[in-house]
């Protein structure tokens, strides 16, 4: 059967919500390769970003999140056509009648994506985190793509790959439960790279929290330099001992001032005044 087909099938059940969902998202995952989803979640994405900041334009430095729930997105994906073919449009019109939006469904696909690579046949015994300093471990790993290691998750308690882990984790906790959709185009950042992690150890570590650790020569992909996190909403309000604090590290050509009146404004000063950026990540 093909993706056509499966969606007309789909479309035309009465299953519960739930169940619908998942089977939707089983027919993505069935016919679409890894590198076709990435093309077609984006490219969805630009295309309906685009449609709400022309209705929108207000909310031009809104997050996602906001941008997105304006209205009511069956009816954005009926006065606004995709230009892809036939069986893109069917597909989002189903995700339309499933899901809140397109990027709900965006994370959700990308969360089943590293699940199924982990049977629950093989779960691991359950286990509570600890409130003992002494259980915990931390480690730097230079390459989280590369890593041998295997970690569960509290929420999964499967054991899987480092980097399956940290995008799970992120995943859930920052796209799903915080409704980050901004970090989805910038998944594999989550699988690669030098990353912090903080575990509880035990027979199949549990993975407690992660950060990636980017170079200063790879700023164009911190997210506190994207606009949604520069935007208005954002207050700036580094108190007076950090900028002690940043003078008194000697990475800069002179000492920063005191009344940067937003974030905007304090990023291209110290961009301006950043001398040994080796010491900047």
């Amino acid at each position: 059967m093909s993706l056509k087909l499966s969606l007309v099938s789909l479309s035309n059940t009465d299953l519960p919500i739930e169940t619908k969902q998942q089977a939707l998202i089983d027919i993505v995952l069935r016919f679409l390769t890894p590198q076709e989803r990435a093309s077609l979640f984006e490219s969805i994405t630009h295309q309906r970003e685009t449609n709400l900041l022309a209705r929108y334009p207000e909310y031009q430095s809104k997050s996602l999140s906001v941008l997105f729930e304006l209205m009511d997105y069956r009816d954005l994906v009926r006065l606004h056509p995709n230009n892809l073919h036939d069986d893109v449009y069917l597909l989002e019109l189903t995700v339309a009648e499933c899901f809140p939006h397109w990027l709900d469904f965006w994370c959700a696909c990308e969360i089943e994506a590293i699940k199924q690579k982990y049977s629950l046949e093989n779960r691991e015994p359950a286990t509570e985190l600890s409130f003992e300093d002494a259980s915990y471990s931390a480690m730097l790993i230079d390459d989280i793509s590369e890593s041998s290691m295997r970690v569960q998750l509290p929420s999964y308690p499967v054991a899987m790959t480092l980097s399956d882990a940290v995008a799970l984790s992120n995943l859930e906790l920052f796209v799903q439960g915080e409704k980050w959709y901004e970090i989805l185009p910038l998944l594999s950042l989550s699988q690669k790279g030098k990353h912090f992690i903080l575990l509880q150890t035990q027979t199949t570590p549990v993975l407690v929290a992660s950060a990636l650790i980017q170079d200063w020569n790879q700023r164009n992909t911190w997210l506190s330099y994207a606009p949604q996190f520069n935007s208005e909403k954002w207050r700036f309000c580094l108190p007076l001992h950090g900028y002690q604090e940043l003078n008194r590290l000697d990475i800069l050509a002179s000492d920063l001032v005191t009344d940067y009146g937003s974030l905007t404004v304090f990023d291209q000063a110290f961009q301006t005044h950043i001398t040994k950026t080796e010491k900047g990540c």
